[in-house]
């Protein structure tokens, strides 16, 4: 029984600060109203080398993590054409856009990031 416990409590230790995307800005949007937390929405696709590492390295970052949990995340998949929102002129991934509650664009940045530039942006658009 011990053993079982101690297996769970580590693989629960690496997956409990994992960042949580949502893929539905619409969902996003009515999260970003009832915490009163700016949008953080990505624009990527699973080609993209600067998309993932974001994701696997700058993302990983505990720093990183701490800044975007001021923000309600959602990102995407620009190659599921269906899922783009209107309204949002991109032109590579990543694309980030921080948005208000209503989906109005306070910032928007091009390409990707390392830790503390990105950190940095945050701040600047964070509430």
């Amino acid at each position: 029984m011990k053993i079982f416990l101690v297996i769970f409590l580590f693989i629960y230790s690496l997956f409990a600060n994992e960042l949580k995307w949502s893929h539905d800005l619409n969902s996003t949007l009515k999260s970003a109203k009832d915490n009163n937390k700016t949008i953080l929405m990505m624009f990527s696709a699973p080609w993209c080398p600067e998309c993932g590492y974001m994701k696997e390295v700058v993302f990983k970052k505990e720093s990183v993590k701490e800044a975007l949990s001021k923000f309600n995340l959602v990102e995407i998949d620009i190659t599921k054409k269906e899922s783009i929102p209107k309204g949002y002129k991109y032109l590579g991934v990543p694309t980030f856009f921080f948005l208000d509650e209503n989906g109005t664009i306070l910032s928007q940045k091009d390409g990707g990031a390392r830790e503390k530039e990105f950190i940095n942006m945050l701040q600047k658009v964070s509430k």
